[in-house]
C-alpha cells in the first residue's frame, strides 16, 4: 500500500459497500448520482451500454466512489482529464456532529474543497453526483513503443500526449549496463466500434495463499521484466484490446499481493517538476537500485496542468 496515506492507525473504519445503489443517471449528460459504497465496475457496467466510462480510473476497478473521491485519484489521461475530483458535481456529506452538509464548487466550497483528496479527514461521503463521459466503445486501441533509456522516453512523451487519450511508460526498472531506464511507451484511444457491454473480472487466476516468503524476489523480477518486454514490445502496432486488461491489468489475479510473502509490499510514487524530471527520475531509480530494491511494475508518466478542486490533491505538473 501507499505508505504516507494512511491517516487512521487503530481506529475505526467505516466499510460503505453496503451502500451500493446508483440513484440516477441521465443518459444524455452523463452525470450520475450514486451512494457511496457503488463499485467502479458498477458505474462503467451501468453507463457503458450508453456510451459513457468514468472521466478518470485509478489501477484497480475495486475501489468505491466515495473512495475515489477521498483520495482524488489519478489515471492514464491525467494530461487530458485532470483528477477524479475534476468530475465530481457534488456529494452529501456526515460530519462528525452527525449532521449532513451538500457539499459542490457553489454550497459549502470549503468542505467540498477539503474531503475531494481529503483521505476522509472531513467526514463521511454518503452519496455523490458524478459526470461521466462519452467514448465510442470500451474497447481499446493500444500502441506498445520501445524506447531505449529515459533520454528516449522524454523526447516521447511530450508528442504521444498530444496524440493520444491514455498514455503511460513501463520501465524495466532492473536492466542494468546499456540496457538502464528502458521501457515501453503504452498509448490509448478508444475504439470507434466496439463492445459497450461492460465485463466482470474473470477472476480465474487466483493466489490461494500466501507463502513465507517473498516469492518476487530479484532473480524472479529480473526473469520476468525480460520476458514482458519482449512479448509487449516485439510489434509497435496498433492493437485492439480489452478495457480490464488496458486500465486494471493486476485485477485479473486475485490476491496477487500474496505473492510478496509476510511482509507484504510498500509502494512509492513521487512527482518531480518537469524541468528536473530528467535528472530526478534517474536518481530515483538509482536510489531504489542501490536499496536493492526491485519491481514489475514500475511505471512512468506525465501529469498535466488542469488544476483539482482538491486542496490536498497529489498529482501537479511534472513526471510521476
Amino acid at each position: 500500500s501507499y505508505g504516507d496515506s494512511c491517516q487512521n492507525e487503530a481506529g475505526k473504519v467505516v466499510d460503505m459497500r453496503p451502500l451500493n445503489r446508483i440513484c440516477a443517471f441521465n443518459a444524455e449528460t452523463g452525470v450520475m448520482e450514486a451512494e457511496a459504497g457503488v463499485l467502479l465496475p458498477d458505474i462503467i457496467a451501468h453507463a457503458a451500454p450508453y456510451g459513457f466510462f468514468p472521466a478518470v480510473v485509478p489501477g484497480t476497478q475495486f475501489v468505491t466512489l466515495g473512495g475515489a473521491i477521498a483520495n482524488d485519484v489519478h489515471g492514464k489521461n491525467h494530461h487530458r482529464r485532470g483528477t477524479f475530483g475534476c468530475h465530481v458535481e457534488s456529494f452529501t456529506l456526515l460530519r462528525s456532529d452527525g449532521r449532513t452538509y451538500y457539499c459542490s464548487a457553489t454550497d459549502n466550497a470549503r468542505l467540498f474543497a477539503a474531503t475531494i483528496g481529503g483521505m476522509g479527514l472531513t467526514g463521511l461521503i454518503l452519496s455523490a453526483s458524478i459526470r461521466l463521459m462519452r467514448v465510442p466503445s470500451l474497447d481499446i486501441v493500444e500502441t506498445a513503443t520501445p524506447f531505449r533509456d529515459l533520454g528516449e522516453f522524454f523526447e516521447l512523451a511530450q508528442a504521444a500526449d498530444q496524440a493520444n487519450e491514455y498514455v503511460v511508460a513501463w520501465i524495466d526498472q532492473l536492466a542494468g549496463g546499456h540496457g538502464r531506464g528502458r521501457g515501453l511507451l503504452f498509448t490509448g484511444n478508444h475504439a470507434e466500434h466496439g463492445s459497450h457491454v461492460a465485463l466482470r473480472a474473470s477472476g480465474n487466476l487466483s493466489v490461494p495463499f500466501q507463502p513465507p516468503f517473498n516469492v518476487l524476489n530479484r532473480p524472479f523480477l529480473t526473469a520476468f521484466n525480460a520476458a514482458y518486454r519482449w512479448k509487449k514490445g516485439r510489434s509497435t502496432a496498433p492493437r485492439r484490446v480489452g478495457y480490464q486488461g488496458f486500465f486494471f491489468p493486476l485485477d485479473g489475479v486475485g490476491n496477487w499481493n500474496r505473492l510478496y510473502g509476510p511482509n507484504g509490499l510498500f509502494q512509492h510514487q513521487s512527482v518531480v517538476p518537469e524541468d528536473v524530471a530528467r535528472r530526478a527520475v534517474p536518481a530515483l531509480l538509482a536510489a531504489a537500485k542501490r536499496a536493492r530494491q526491485g519491481s514489475f511494475l514500475t511505471v512512468l508518466k506525465r501529469f498535466g496542468s488542469i488544476r483539482s478542486p482538491a486542496l490536498l490533491s497529489f498529482p501537479r505538473p511534472g513526471f510521476t
